[in-house]
């Protein structure tokens, strides 16, 4: 699937950025407030994951 990202500024109020990928083994969330180079990636194993959804 093909990533389409738009950039559009409306005033200087401040936006977070919040990128989930979530799979079986282990849950990737990125976060980006536009002020930093590169997003800050956090990876959650299996373990912690199926601790956090009830339904798995």
């Amino acid at each position: 699937m093909p990533t389409v990202q738009a950039h559009t500024t409306y005033s200087d109020t401040p936006v977070l950025a919040v990128s989930l990928e979530l799979a079986a083994a282990k849950w990737k969330v990125a976060l980006h407030d536009g002020r930093r180079e590169k997003p800050a990636v956090h990876t959650v194993a299996q373990p912690q994951a199926r601790r956090v959804c009830r339904r798995c």
